[in-house]
C-alpha cells in the first residue's frame, strides 16, 4: 500500500511479466488483490505463457480469490498460452471448477458452454471425464449440447459408461442423450462399451433404458460377442434375450465360436444353456471342430453332450499342426492329425464316423499315417478302419515322407499297418508329394522310400514281401529312384536283395 501511494505502478512486471496482480491472485490473498483493484490494476494481464491471474488462482485452487476476480471482469474463457495445446481455460483448471463456481462462471454467462479442447472435447465432456455429476447438472441446466462429440465421435455419454459412472449417465439420459448413439469412429455403441468392459450395472442401466441387443459394430459383432470375447458370463446371460441374438453370427462366427476361441469355457456353458446351437457353421468351420482344434477335450465332451453332430463335416481346415489345409474334415479327421488319444477316443465312443471321407476320399486313418501318429492310428485300426483305403488323388496332397519331423514316428505306423495286413503294393497311404506328381505313376511303398533314401523304410518294405522290381507307369523301378537320387545304401540294399540293375 505504501509503494502504490508513493507512485508504484501496479501493473509494473517481473521478467516472467507477473504483476503483483498475478501472485496475489495464486496466493489467494484477497486483501491484496482488492488493494490492487482500487489501484487500476489489469485483472486480464498475461505472463509470459498467456497466463492471466484468474488461471493462475484456478492452478492454485484459490477458489474465494476465483470469485473475487470474477466479480471484477476476469475473463473466464480467456486464452493461456502454456496450455495452447491442450485448450484449457480457467474454468476447465481443478480443483474449484465445481458446482458453486460454475454456476457463476455459466448462469452469469461469462463462458461459452460449448467451448472445446484440442481434443474436441467440450466443458460437459471434461465434467463427464472427471466424474463430476454437480458441474455436470450445472451445464445441462444453462443448454449444453448432451449430443455433443469429440474429434473421436465419442459423445458425453459413451465418455460416462466407458468410466462406469453410473449416476452420470442416467442424468445424461434423463437429458436427452441417444442411448444408441454410436461412436463415429469405431460404431461401438454405449451397449458395446459397457459389455466389453464387464460393467453389469451399466449394461442392466442401458438395457432397461432400450439400448438395442442387436446393435452391430465393427466386425458384426453385438454388445453379446463382446461379452463372450472377454468372458463376462453374467453379462451373456443379461444379454441373451432371444436364441436368435445368442446365435447372430459376425466375422469371427457365433457368441459360442468366440468364447471357444479364447477358451472360456463358463461362457461356453452360459451360451449353450441359453440355447447356443453347437450346429452352427463359420465359414465353413464347427463349433465341435473348432473345439477340437484348440485341443479342448472338457468343451468338446461338453459339445457333444449338447447335440454336436460328430460326423458334420468342417469347411475351414487349417489348424495349428496340420501341414496343409484340408477340407472337408470330419471331427475324427481333426482329432486323429492332433494324436490325441483322449480326443479320438471320446469321438469313437460319440458315434464318429470312423470311415468318413474329406474332399479328397481320405480317412482319418489316412491322416494319421501322414502324421506318423501310432496311437491314433492303432486306436482307429482296433475300430475297425480299412488299413487298405484308397484316397483320391492323395499322393499329391500328402507332405513328403522325408520330412525330418516324422522321421523317428514314420516306422513305427509302417510296422504297424504292415503287422495289421496292409497292401505293401497300394499306392495310397505312404504316398508322397514331392516323390511323385501324379497318382497315375502307381508308385508303391517301396518306390517313394527309395526315392527319398530312406533305408530303413526300405528294409522294413522288403522284410514285408513288397515287390523290389514293381515298375511305375514309366517302367522305373525303386532301384531306379534311388540311383537316380544318389541313395548309396539304398541302392547297395536293393541290390543285395536281388533288384535288377
Amino acid at each position: 500500500q505504501l509503494l502504490l501511494q508513493n507512485g508504484a505502478d501496479a501493473n509494473q512486471v517481473d521478467a516472467y511479466q507477473w504483476t503483483a496482480f498475478h501472485m496475489a491472485a495464486a496466493k489467494g490473498s484477497e486483501p491484496l488483490i482488492k488493494l490492487l483493484l482500487e489501484n487500476g490494476v489489469n485483472v486480464n494481464a498475461v505472463d509470459n505463457d498467456g497466463g492471466s491471474p484468474l488461471f493462475w488462482a484456478a492452478v492454485f485452487g484459490q477458489k474465494s480469490a476465483g470469485h473475487l476476480l470474477l466479480e471484477n471482469g476476469a475473463k473466464a474463457d480467456e486464452m493461456n498460452d502454456w496450455y495452447l495445446l491442450s485448450r484449457r481455460t480457467p474454468l476447465t483448471q481443478r480443483p474449484w471448477d465445481e458446482h458453486e463456481i460454475l454456476e457463476r462462471l455459466l448462469l452469469g454467462e461469462q463462458a461459452d458452454v460449448e467451448a472445446a479442447d484440442n481434443e474436441g472435447r467440450t466443458k460437459l465432456h471434461q465434467m463427464v471425464i472427471r466424474g463430476n455429476e454437480a458441474a455436470v447438472r450445472v451445464l445441462i441446466a444453462v443448454g449444453a449440447n448432451v449430443a455433443a462429440t469429440d474429434k473421436k465421435g465419442e459423445t458425453a455419454v459413451e465418455a460416462a459408461v466407458l468410466r462406469g459412472y453410473e449416476h452420470i449417465v442416467r442424468l445424461l439420459l434423463d437429458n436427452g442423450a441417444e442411448v444408441d448413439a454410436p461412436c463415429r469412429s469405431c460404431s461401438d455403441t454405449t451397449l458395446h462399451t459397457a459389455s466389453r468392459n464387464g460393467d453389469e450395472r451399466m449394461v442392466r442401466l442401458l438395457v432397461e433404458r432400450g439400448a438395442d441387443l442387436r446393435a452391430c459394430g465393427p466386425d458384426l459383432k453385438t454388445p453379446l460377442h463382446l461379452a463372450a470375447e472377454n468372458d463376462h458370463t453374467s453379462i451373456v446371460r443379461l444379454l441373451g434375450k432371444s436364441v436368435e441374438i445368442v446365435n447372430r453370427t459376425c466375422t469371427e462366427g457365433t457368441a459360442l465360436h468366440i468364447a471357444f476361441q479364447r477358451g472360456h469355457e463358463p461362457t461356453i456353458r452360459q451360451l449353450l444353456d441359453l440355447g447356443a446351437d453347437p450346429c452352427i457353421p463359420s465359414r465353413g468351420r464347427t463349433a465341435l471342430c473348432l473345439a477340437i482344434g484348440l485341443k479342448n477335450l472338457t468343451a468338446t465332451q461338453l459339445m457333444l453332450e449338447r447335440g454336436a453332430d460328430v460326423n458334420a463335416k468342417d469347411g475351414w481346415g487349417s489348424y495349428p499342426g496340420v501341414y496343409l489345409a484340408r477340407q472337408g474334415w470330419g471331427a475324427l479327421h481333426l482329432a486323429t492329425s492332433q494324436d490325441s488319444k483322449a480326443m479320438v477316443e471320446l469321438l469313437l465312443a460319440h458315434g464318429a464316423d470312423i470311415m468318413m471321407r474329406d474332399h479328397h476320399e481320405a480317412t482319418a486313418l489316412h491322416y494319421a499315417a501322414e502324421c506318423g501318429f501310432e496311437t491314433a492310428a492303432r486306436i482307429l485300426l482296433e475300430c475297425g478302419a480299412d488299413i487298405n483305403a484308397q484316397a483320391r488323388y492323395w499322393n499329391l496332397l500328402l507332405v513328403p515322407l522325408g520330412r525330418p519331423a516324422d522321421q523317428d514316428r514314420r516306422p513305427a505306423v509302417i510296422s504297424l499297418f504292415l503287422h495289421k495286413d496292409a497292401n505293401v503294393k497300394a499306392t495310397a497311404l505312404l504316398h508322397g508329394a514331392r516323390v511323385c506328381e501324379r497318382s497315375e505313376e502307381a508308385l508303391t511303398p517301396l518306390h517313394l522310400a527309395a526315392g527319398i533314401g530312406d533305408e530303413g523304410m526300405v528294409r522294413l518294405l522288403l522284410d514285408n514281401g513288397a515287390a523290389i522290381d514293381a515298375a511305375d507307369t514309366a517302367g522305373r523301378t525303386p532301384f531306379a529312384y534311388a540311383t537316380k537320387n544318389s541313395h548309396v545304401s539304398v541302392t547297395r540294399l536293393l541290390l543285395e536283395r536281388g533288384a535288377a540293375p
